[in-house]
């Protein structure tokens, strides 16, 4: 399988093992809504289903309706045109962008909506968007003068961050 070679050194297979993984919790997820039907929140009828239970819900999804966005920006120079960033994490199943803009800050008018629309009016040297997924970043090829800023959303159950505290950071000279 492709988790075994990939558990056994096989980076090659890396991304065969990652979009085996997605499919795989996607299916699983497509049943949640039919368990959480018949369930109704009783823990003994969601243990029966044989599916991992924690005991408790993801509060992901809460946070994101109740306005928290990613904490603790870090950004640092790597080698030559490089930064390395990261953020605290936000909760399980969090799916990380991270969007650097060079220069100044984002501009006026920068938004997303709960339903992942992002509206990102284009500065003249534009931005660079990290959507790997990982909360642990790394840009290349970024031009070595001046500054950048770096800022994070997460993306949850369908739904999206706001955009996190902007960090002034600079590429690896």
């Amino acid at each position: 399988s492709a988790h075994s070679e990939f558990a056994l050194g096989g980076l090659g297979q890396k991304k065969e093992y990652q979009d085996s993984k997605t499919a795989i919790v996607g299916c699983m997820l497509g049943f949640a809504p039919y368990i959480d039907g018949i369930a109704k929140g009783d823990l003994t009828t969601l243990e029966m289903t044989c599916l991992p239970l924690t005991g408790k819900g993801n509060q992901t999804k809460a946070k994101i309706l109740a306005g928290e966005v990613p904490m603790n920006v870090e950004g640092k120079p790597g080698t030559t045109g490089k930064i390395v960033a990261t953020c605290d994490s936000f909760g399980e199943d969090s799916y990380y962008i991270a969007i650097l803009v060079p220069d100044a800050p984002l501009l006026d008018g920068v938004s997303t909506t709960l339903d992942g629309e992002l509206f990102l009016p284009l500065p003249s040297k534009g931005y660079f968007i990290n959507a790997n997924g990982r909360r642990n970043k790394t840009f290349t090829n970024i031009p070595t003068v001046g500054f950048y800023w770096l800022y994070y959303i997460v993306i949850s159950g369908g739904y999206v961050t706001g955009y996190s505290v902007g960090r002034k950071v600079s590429a690896g000279a």
